[in-house]
């Protein structure tokens, strides 16, 4: 009886002894400015026990040890003694700068030192150090390799972004796979604003091929915009910019101010009009006006053939063509957080008229608009909405403007009439008759796109345990995109026409429409798994991936328009395509 007794005794203690052991502390881990930081991680020294703060920083936790290991994402990690009472925890800015932190083609944010592939994370600050007109030019010069080139130079062209593939050659399909927060971009990164970016990720090698599959074979650039996260609790942040440049042409071509050919004896009495060959006839009245049918003869090249001869007049034809462009910027965006969400949302006007004379270039609007929302505990739901409305005017003529821009005579006088008093006559070199006025066709000739773009991303976060949670993703991008070009029915073109049109006749005009549309959707799932074991740390992510891409486009053109100023398809007696 006396054992029973004493061994009943010895249970009773230990169970004291257990329950005294354990315990439910509960908590707040806050910031040096009392503001709450969310999600916290809390673990109990020595054990793989440990849970997550809410998006107050609030815990709590059941321990059986005195000792607890709280640690955040941009903070140092602290130890506290857990008390009796409610802890809190202050936790200070880490040391070691937030950009090491990668969140791209990894599981999970990882430390840069820890990283086993090349992968740059750019912050906000590097890209908006120096204005850029878009975010693929805002990256030049911020990644080492990173090569990012305007092919033809227009406002609001897309940018050749190569990160691995071959430096050399325009290798078509060697860009990198970008995505703008969870949308697998189809487009390009010109419509994205710099202003609205949080860090850009540049992935150089395949190792993203992991989770974003063969596509990101070439590198990946993941772009983070911005979500109201760095606000502090119940407040507002407005920012508002407005920004003014002017882009100039770095240097004209150097052309040669002399030519070949024979000068005639008395030249110099043409000085200032024109140049006055040997051999050539010039009838009484000529001033210069290029092509003239009363001009007889040829101009025949001096037997030395040095280009030393000086012509009647040099002009500065390379000036009248380009100009000076103005490019400007409004901005402006709202950004606020509370206790279970946080809101960011932007506007920008953009405009880059370009350096070509007569053509308007790149005028852009975008609304942004990024929320997250705590829903409870074990939920988590955010959106991220960019419409853009863009319109770009090109220019008139095509390719061959640099071309007869380039081969153009210095006596030449590119702001001579038309034989019916339209301005810069097309036939402006009587000699050259293959090159003509690019003057005439940046006036005349109009080339027009819009398109409208929506990149949705749609995401959930549902918590299952402390050591597993589902990410559920739905993102699309939709693209409209309509092009007109219009030539009037009274434009001239060099060939046919009669003495009194100087050899010219109209075209009698055409119109070109096309419409396109594009929709790609992704939708994914990805399952995370995170687990301590002591001093060891594991981490899995399962990843589901569906992709699908619609495209269909539509284009009708005509020619010879049955009267003036109407530029539709019911002015035409038949339709060419």
């Amino acid at each position: 009886m006396r054992k029973l007794l004493f061994f009943g005794g010895l249970l009773l203690l230990f169970n004291n002894v257990a329950f005294s052991q354990s315990r439910t502390v509960t908590g707040k881990v806050v910031d040096s400015g009392n503001e709450p930081i969310p999600f916290a991680s809390i673990l109990e020294k020595g054990t793989s026990k440990g849970v997550s703060a809410d998006a107050d920083g609030k815990f709590s936790l059941n321990i059986t040890r005195n000792i607890l290991v709280i640690s955040a994402t941009g903070y140092d990690t602290k130890e506290v003694t857990a008390g009796t009472g409610q802890v809190t925890v202050v936790l200070q800015p880490s040391s070691a700068r937030m950009d090491e932190v990668i969140v791209s083609g990894v599981v999970g944010a990882t430390d840069k030192k820890k990283m086993t592939v090349s992968v740059t994370k750019v912050s906000s600050e590097q890209l908006n150090s120096v204005p850029a007109a878009s975010l693929a030019s805002a990256l030049t010069g911020k990644v080492a390799g990173v090569k990012a080139t305007s092919v033809g130079g227009l406002p609001g062209q897309a940018m050749d972004i190569q990160l691995r593939a071959d430096n050399n050659l325009n290798n078509v399909g060697s860009g990198p796979l970008i995505i703008v927060d969870g949308v697998i971009l189809a487009g390009s990164l010109a419509d994205i604003n710099a202003d609205d970016v949080e860090s850009m990720e540049v992935v150089k090698g395949a190792a993203a091929s992991a989770l974003y599959g063969s596509r990101a074979g070439n590198g990946v650039i993941a772009v983070i915009t911005k979500r109201g996260k760095g606000v502090g609790l119940n407040q507002t942040r407005i920012n508002v910019r407005n920004e003014v440049g002017f882009q100039n042409l770095a240097h004209e071509l150097d052309v040669a101010k002399h030519h070949p050919y024979d000068l005639a004896s008395d030249w110099e009495t043409a000085k200032g009009k024109y140049t006055k060959y040997k051999g050539v006839t010039y009838p009484a009245n000529y001033l210069g006006a290029g092509y003239d049918p009363d001009i007889k003869g040829n101009r025949p090249i001096k037997a030395d053939h040095f280009m030393d001869n000086p012509y009647g007049v040099v002009r500065d034809n390379q000036a009248e063509f380009f100009k000076t462009g103005i490019n400007y910027t409004n901005f402006a965006s709202i950004a606020t957080r509370t206790e279970k969400n946080n809101l960011y949302a932007s506007f920008e006007n953009n405009e880059q008229q370009g350096i070509i004379k007569s053509t308007d270039g790149y005028k852009r609007q975008n609304f942004r608009v990024n929320f997250d929302q705590t829903v409870t505990t074990w939920l988590k739901l955010s959106a991220s909405n960019l419409f853009i409305n863009r319109e770009t005017q090109t220019p008139g003529g095509g390719g061959t403007l640099f071309y007869n821009i380039a081969r153009m005579e210095p006596d030449v006088n590119l702001n001579q009439l038309n034989p019916d008093g339209q301005p810069y006559y097309l036939r402006v070199n009587h000699f050259v008759g293959e090159v003509i006025n690019p003057l005439y066709s940046l006036w005349k000739e109009k080339r027009n796109e819009k398109e409208r773009r929506w990149l949705g991303n749609f995401s959930g976060n549902v918590k299952f345990t402390e050591w597993a949670n589902l990410d559920l993703s739905y993102s699309m991008e939709i693209r409209n995109n309509r092009y007109t070009r219009y030539n009037p029915k009274d434009t001239w073109t060099r060939s046919g026409g009669t003495a009194a049109t100087k050899g010219q006749s109209y075209t009698n005009g055409g119109l070109y429409k096309s419409s396109a549309e594009a929709n790609n959707q992704n939708t994914q799932l990805t399952l995370n798994l995170s687990q301590g074991f002591g001093d060891l740390s594991i981490r899995g992510r399962l990843s589901y991936l569906y992709e699908t891409a619609d495209y269909e486009d539509f284009n009708v053109s005509s020619s010879i328009f049955s009267v003036r100023n109407i530029p539709d398809f019911s002015n035409f007696t038949s339709i060419d395509a």
